[in-house]
């Protein structure tokens, strides 16, 4: 027995070359990018500066325009890069050293991973399908001070 299926695949190949293509003009020409499995630096998530008295990341002044690009593609199709620009986003205001490394790293995953997409598929005619929704009200039990 055969079904029809009706799939979608969305890709955001070109947006995040463009957006690579964007990170390179603001940080400066001599970015390189080189190839890795996860996001994250050392598996963990950023250290933000404490106080004012602390040297501020190089990166600070272009960290939400290449963040809100990075927002845009999570929203649509790229869900794996949700965690670390996560961790990022929450210290724009209190940016490090640590975060330039963590940015780049970010980078380095997205132009390492362009050809990913996300393909969602239904097999079922509308009439059989319902809607189920499910809210993570707490964020997943994370509480950053």
């Amino acid at each position: 027995m055969t079904k029809n299926v009706n799939t979608v695949e969305y890709d955001m190949r070109q947006f995040l070359q463009q957006y690579l293509d964007r990170y390179v003009e603001l940080a400066g020409p001599n970015v390189k990018f080189k190839k890795i499995s996860i996001p994250f630096p050392d598996n963990k998530i950023t250290h933000p500066i404490m106080d004012e008295a602390e040297t501020r990341g190089e990166l600070q002044p272009i960290a939400s325009r290449v963040l809100m690009k990075v927002l845009f593609a999570i929203r649509m199709a790229r869900f794996d890069l949700l965690r670390a620009t996560q961790g990022l986003v929450s210290r724009v205001t209190k940016w490090s050293p640590d975060c330039d490394k963590s940015l780049h790293r970010l980078m380095c995953y997205i132009h390492t991973t362009l050809d990913y997409t996300m393909v969602g598929f239904v097999g079922d005619p509308p009439e059989a399908c319902k809607t189920w929704l499910f809210a993570d009200s707490d964020h997943a039990g994370e509480h950053n001070n």
